[in-house]
């Protein structure tokens, strides 16, 4: 293999703790360590001994299914721990096949902080800011796979992307490292510094200024009470959470921590899962149990949207998974003076209609991996999902039930155990089926699938996203029989 090829490895990989590496004590599906993700680097960088290399992908080679239950039966066996295409136990690589086919993998950290260099530094570009009346130094870029869009920040104000500077089509060639396309069309008015401040400190009654931090019994509450207003500050996270550190691999390979990526705590919310008054029976009997979650969160941040995303498992079995999107937004309807395909949400700065979609992959392996989807029109009657194209299903409000069981294990009373699939708002996606980014985001298609496990297929809108011709997704995976499930579960979230 050529030395000055570039490897394309990369995983955002959270770890529940730092450990050595230690075959034996790990359990199989365990992340990979900081310890483990240096381990990788060092055997790639001797193995290539060249300063072109970029890792853009690095995660755990999951065992295979038979080989996780052997070590559930058995905990003293060794199981080999593998990287993708890294042998770690062998400290050698596996596999060096080059990648042939379309689409590229994200930018890494690195390539986003550099990328708009080239860009502030580019004399038209320089001449376009001057042409605007706009200062270079107040002047921000970023980095994305569809070009480089600048704002601007003067005034005081941090939410930069209320305030971008239109007109102006920029490439830039991350490898090169310069601008190879360049075209300032037209000058566009820039949206005003005001409303746009986010920041408490910034801001005036009643939106600020911050409260105290939140307490719990039986210090006192976090809220305030002033007349008839109450008054609560809200954060990430609880108080009571416990926080855990992530880590990720840089451009050159080795791990970068992030710390408080994950926080866990419970949830209590003060209402009841379930009570019963049985006055008729003496005594009084009287049971309650209290509604108090486990819920495990993480923020995303992607540009000017916040993901809140949380695992929240409840004391009766039942999994709820959470997905919130909170977008910085400021809309003053009554200044739209003409019909728009969105709400104006700054001065001149439409924000347009579009949508975001979060898949979840669930590998749920209920009491075995011998696992069957089922779904019925609410009546005795059952239908078992035969093939993929039977699992391919679009919500609509005709009354469905779905489950995911195992047919070779009973309740006490001879049902198939499992889960019931429980979905929330159900939409589609805006974009026509030959719109590009529609055809690279055909997983979409569906609100719920099921296929047959294959670790290979991991992520539904495949590895190499970035001007993929939609040929390696869910929509191409979705054929033949299913003998092991894997459950792709749609959280819809629309954004308009």
């Amino acid at each position: 293999m050529d030395s000055k090829l570039r490897l394309l490895l990369f995983f955002f990989c959270f770890v529940v703790s730092i450990l050595p590496i230690s075959i034996s004590k790990k359990r199989p599906l365990d992340s990979l360590s900081p310890a483990e993700f240096t381990l990788v680097q060092t055997i790639v960088k001797t193995s290539y001994p060249s300063n072109n290399l970029s890792f853009h992908y690095v995660g755990l080679d999951e065992p295979d299914k038979a080989v996780v239950y052997s070590w559930l039966s058995n905990s003293k066996i060794k199981i080999p721990r593998r990287a993708i295409v890294i042998d770690l136990s062998r400290r050698s690589i596996v596999s060096d096949k080059v990648y042939t086919g379309h689409g590229f993998p994200l930018l890494t950290l690195e390539e986003q902080r550099t990328g708009a260099a080239p860009v502030l530094a580019y004399e038209p570009f320089k001449a376009s800011v001057k042409k605007r009346g706009l200062n270079i130094s107040d002047v921000v870029c970023s980095s994305s796979t569809v070009g480089f869009p600048c704002f601007y920040t003067d005034q005081g104000t941090v939410n930069m992307f209320l305030r971008p500077i239109e007109g102006i089509t920029i490439v830039v060639d991350i490898e090169e490292m310069k601008v190879t396309q360049y075209n300032d069309r037209e000058v566009a008015p820039i949206p005003k510094s005001e409303p746009t401040e986010y920041r408490w400190s910034k801001l005036k009654p009643p939106f600020g200024p911050r409260l105290n931090s939140v307490t719990t019994l039986p210090t006192g509450p976090g809220f305030k009470i002033d007349g008839n207003t109450v008054k609560y500050p809200l954060k990430d996270c609880p108080p009571n959470a416990v926080f855990i550190d992530g880590y990720f691999t840089s451009q050159d390979g080795a791990p970068i921590q992030t710390p408080n990526a994950i926080c866990i705590f419970e949830r209590h919310t003060g209402d009841v899962m379930w009570r019963h008054t049985e006055a008729e029976m003496p005594g009084d009997v009287r049971e309650v149990r209290p509604e108090v979650s486990l819920v495990v969160r993480m923020v995303a941040t992607v540009g000017n949207y916040d993901y809140v995303i949380d695992w929240e498992f409840k004391p009766s079995g039942s999994i709820k998974l959470g997905c919130k999107v909170r977008p910085v937004e400021y809309t003053h309807i009554d200044q739209i003076k003409e019909d728009q395909q969105g709400k104006l949400v700054a001065d001149n700065t439409i924000g347009v209609n579009h949508d975001h979609f979060l898949n979840y992959y669930l590998d749920l392996d209920i009491d075995g991996y011998a696992n069957s989807f089922e779904k019925t029109k609410l009546t005795v009657e059952k239908e078992t999902a035969k093939t993929e194209f039977e699992a391919r299903l679009k919500l609509d409000t005709k009354p469905m039930e779905f489950a995911m069981v195992n047919p070779n294990k009973k309740t006490k009373i001879g049902h198939p155990v499992g889960y019931r699939l429980l979905p929330g708002l159900v939409v589609g996606p805006l974009l026509t089926d030959d719109d590009y980014p529609q055809i690279r985001a055909g997983f979409t298609d569906y609100n719920i699938w099921v296929t047959p496990y294959n670790k290979s297929e991991k992520y539904s809108g495949g590895n190499y996203v970035d001007q993929s011709h939609g040929d390696d997704t869910l929509l191409q995976w979705t054929d033949g029989y299913n003998p092991n499930l894997k459950l792709f579960v749609r959280c819809n979230v629309l954004i308009s």
